[in-house]
C-alpha cells in the first residue's frame, strides 16, 4: 500500500483529520491507550497523513511496545519514500531501541538519498557516534556539513562531539 506522498507532516489539515487532533488531546491528558486506539484506526486509512503514522509509532514506543513500534516506522519509510522525515523516523526509532549499527546503516542510506537535510546529517552522525565510531561521526559532519546552508545545527553537533 503506497500512501499519498503529498501528505507532508508540515501540511496536516486538522479539519481533514479530527482523529489526529483527538489523539493529541488524549496524549496531553496522559491517556496513552486512548491515543493509541485512535491512531491505530487512523493509520489504517490510505489518506492518513505522515504525522499520524509517525505519532502512532512514537506512542507505541512510549507505551513500551518496542517490537510493534518498529513495524510502523519501517512501513512509514516504504510508504513515504520521497520524504526524508520518514527515513529519519525509522533511524531515530532504531537508535531509541539501541540498534545503533542498524540505525547507522539505515541513516547513511537515507543521507545518500537526501544529502541536503541538516537534521538527517546530524542524526546520521549521532548514529555513528552511538555505534562506537566518533571519528567517522566527526568526519561526516566536517565534510558533509560544509555543503549545507544550516551550519548552526552542524556546528552544535561538532562542538558536542569534540
Amino acid at each position: 500500500m503506497t500512501m499519498d506522498a503529498s501528505n507532508e507532516i508540515d501540511t496536516e489539515q486538522p479539519e481533514r483529520f479530527p482523529e489526529l487532533a483527538r489523539a493529541k488531546e488524549r496524549l496531553a491528558a496522559n491517556d496513552g491507550p486512548g491515543a493509541e486506539a485512535i491512531l491505530a484506526e487512523l493509520v489504517k486509512s490510505r489518506d492518513a497523513p505522515l504525522s499520524a503514522h509517525m505519532l502512532y509509532a512514537r506512542v507505541l514506543l512510549r507505551r513500551r511496545k518496542t517490537g510493534p513500534a518498529l513495524a510502523p516506522s519501517r512501513a512509514i519509510e516504504k510508504s513515504f519514500p520521497d520524504n526524508w522525515r520518514a527515513s529519519a523516523q525509522l533511524g531515530q526509532m532504531l537508535l531509541w531501541l539501541g540498534r545503533d549499527s542498524e540505525a547507522e546503516e539505515q541513516l547513511s542510506g537515507a543521507l545518500a538519498r537526501f544529502p541536503d537535510e541538516p537534521g538527517l546529517l546530524a542524526l546520521c552522525a549521532e548514529a555513528k557516534l552511538m555505534a562506537g565510531d566518533p571519528e567517522r561521526a566527526l568526519e561526516l559532519i566536517r565534510t558533509e556539513g560544509r555543503k549545507l546552508e544550516d551550519q548552526r545545527l552542524v556546528a552544535l553537533k561538532v562542538v558536542s562531539l569534540e
